[in-house]
């Protein structure tokens, strides 16, 4: 049976596995259980190509009142924060 709280998906995405974490969200996992924490823990630890496959899966990035630019801005990396500015986060 399929979990769906969408536990794989969030670990892989912190984990950086990011060959899994394609194979999961091609064989539909679903981003919208997430909340956006997911997004959100892979701004924390900056890892870029997590972040990528997330919002070109769709990641919301307004979800949790900004959250995972809030994250991004705390890890220090700007490029994480750029990542997320550049996907429609606001900053303001």
């Amino acid at each position: 049976m399929a979990r769906r709280d969408g536990l794989p998906l969030r670990l892989a995405a912190v984990q950086g596995l990011d060959g899994i974490l394609r194979l999961l969200l091609a064989r539909g996992a679903d981003l919208s259980v997430q909340d956006g924490s997911t997004l959100a823990r892979a701004a924390a630890l900056a890892r870029l190509g997590t972040m990528q496959i997330l919002l070109e899966a769709g990641a919301d990035v307004h979800a949790g009142n900004e959250r995972a630019l809030h994250q991004a801005v705390s890890s220090g990396s700007a490029a994480a924060v750029r990542l997320l500015l550049d996907a429609g986060a606001c900053h303001g």
